[in-house]
């Protein structure tokens, strides 16, 4: 397969197939544009464009979760809206609280932030929440949302076990919960809240996978189960997908998630990319 791109943006193009004897091309056109503050937003010079990459990690002290899914996927039924940072204090002012919003188009969510706090045994023996510290600023990722390594939802989290079995450490609460909650019980196992991608082999996503059975191993592999269902291959929570994807010009809002706008504004500026695909028949002889 030969490759010709005309534009400044970062090109992939692959063959893939679902199911046998269908064979399909995916083309993956990323394109990195800058932020304009009550404008529109846009593009960056073409030496500064990034190539489409793979699925990727975090690797720092906080931990390793799934960074982003990587800029090529089979085929993806809608548009995902997906956000990596942290959570601002506006100006700078350590809180032990803040409301955030992430929005692109149709998709608005917002997200409770709150500092470091613990489950404390009372002078009773039940368990209580300890005040949230103070912070500037505050990651939204997997690691900070409600979790642990008995989850069947995020491994990565925190929150999620039992303060009586906990050798004397104190038993951490989420920090990122969802807007209508304060913290979610340490007992109670769910898919936590965020605003990036979810892992593929926990939670709703890994129902998605389908059923690798006999059936697979030996009448379907190297293809997906039959009840494969290609919704494995978007990597946002539900509420921030979009059916019939997006048109490239919706409104993009940040709340608290940027540190020199509280709240910011801006537009994407509906770049529309045209793709040609040329079948040459091979004749032989």
């Amino acid at each position: 397969m030969k490759q010709f791109n005309a534009t400044p943006y970062g090109v992939a193009a692959f063959v893939e197939q679902i199911e046998p004897e269908e064979p399909f091309i995916t083309i993956a056109v990323i394109g990195n544009f800058s932020l304009r503050p009550g404008g529109v937003c846009q593009a960056v010079l073409k030496e500064a464009q990034a190539e489409p990459q793979k699925a990727c990690f975090y690797a720092d002290k906080i931990g390793n979760s799934r960074f982003c899914d990587g800029d090529v996927a089979t085929f993806k039924p809608r548009a995902d809206c997906l956000f990596v940072g942290e959570a601002h204090a506006p100006g700078g002012t350590p809180v032990s609280f803040l409301e955030v919003e992430f929005g692109v188009g149709p998709v608005r969510k917002k997200l409770n932030v709150f500092g470091d706090r613990y489950w404390v045994r009372q002078p009773d023996g039940a368990f209580a929440i300890s005040q949230p510290e103070p912070f500037t600023r505050k990651p939204i990722r997997n690691e900070l949302a409600h979790g642990g390594l008995q989850s069947e939802h995020n491994k990565h989290g925190i929150g999620f076990g039992d303060p009586e079995k906990s050798n004397n450490q104190p038993l951490a609460v989420a920090n990122i919960v969802a807007s209508d909650r304060q913290a979610v019980h340490w007992s109670e196992d769910e898919t936590p809240a965020g605003f990036g991608v979810l892992p593929t082999d926990l939670g709703v996503r890994a129902k998605l996978r389908g059923t690798f059975d006999g059936e697979w191993l030996y009448r379907r592999k190297p293809f997906p189960p039959k009840d494969f269902d290609p919704a494995f291959f978007n990597g946002a929570r539900a509420d921030q997908q979009v059916d019939g994807y997006l048109a490239g010009d919706e409104e993009l809002l940040l709340k608290n998630l940027h540190p020199g706008h509280p709240e910011l504004r801006t537009r994407l500026p509906g770049t529309r990319v045209r793709i040609f695909v040329h079948h040459i028949e091979d004749h032989d002889g």
